[in-house]
């Protein structure tokens, strides 16, 4: 066995952790970007990779598409994904047989969508409709079977309404922290309630809001502190 097969074998752990480490940090550095970057980024790999195979395969074709056009192709995508709560639903590139959401393209958007082979005109009685390529049909269906990470969006949604429940119930606190309870029975209801009293449902008695002033009829309902 050569020295040079030697040395090989004997590195190569080394470079396959190396490699894998790389891999790892390529990965971490992707995921922490934005849905919508890491779509733009997918779709810039995919176009590239299907311009290389139609090369080979004459049933669909790419031609060069302007990479602001394609990213605005991306963040349409992305947009559709964000409501997509089914994942089964991600192999599905039904909703892409028309482009129904062609306002969202500026003019000179759609006639690069139009050169670029991604879009082609329908035969409807619409003097101007649109619909996908088979080229845009399997650029679709790419990011979507490997769509983006949504979850970083998701968990600062989940924080959002976690500081926004956790405020409403401190704020509820403070309130009840003001006020003057009072254990009236359930006969004697009417007393407190015309001379200003209020019912807390959640705590299931009689209150004085804050800065209404006790009644000399309600003083025997006072709770002792």
């Amino acid at each position: 066995m050569s020295t040079a097969i030697q040395q090989f074998r004997r590195d190569q752990p080394r470079l396959n952790a190396e490699f894998l480490a790389k891999k790892q940090a390529e990965h971490e550095k992707f995921i922490s970007y934005t849905p919508k970057k890491q779509a733009r980024l997918k779709l810039r790999k995919f176009h590239k990779e299907f311009q290389a195979d139609s090369l080979i395969d004459k049933d669909y074709s790419f031609n060069p598409v302007d990479s602001k056009t394609l990213d605005k192709f991306a963040d349409f995508l992305t947009h559709k994904l964000k409501y997509i709560k089914n994942p089964q639903q991600l192999a599905n590139t039904g909703i892409f047989d028309e482009l129904l959401d062609y306002g969202d393209f500026k003019n000179d958007e759609l006639e690069q969508l139009l050169s670029g082979g991604l879009i082609e005109e329908a035969n409807t009685r619409r003097d101007r409709d649109y619909q996908y390529t088979k080229a845009a049909k399997l650029l679709a269906s790419a990011l979507y079977a490997d769509p983006p990470d949504f979850s970083k969006v998701n968990a600062k949604a989940a924080e959002r309404e976690k500081k926004k429940e956790e405020a409403k119930k401190a704020k509820i606190m403070s309130q009840r922290a003001a006020r003057t309870y009072l254990n009236v029975p359930y006969p004697e209801r009417w007393i407190a309630k015309q001379h200003g009293a209020r019912w807390d449902k959640d705590v299931k008695k009689w209150y004085l809001p804050e800065g209404v002033e006790m009644h000399e009829d309600l003083k025997q309902y006072a709770l002792k502190k």
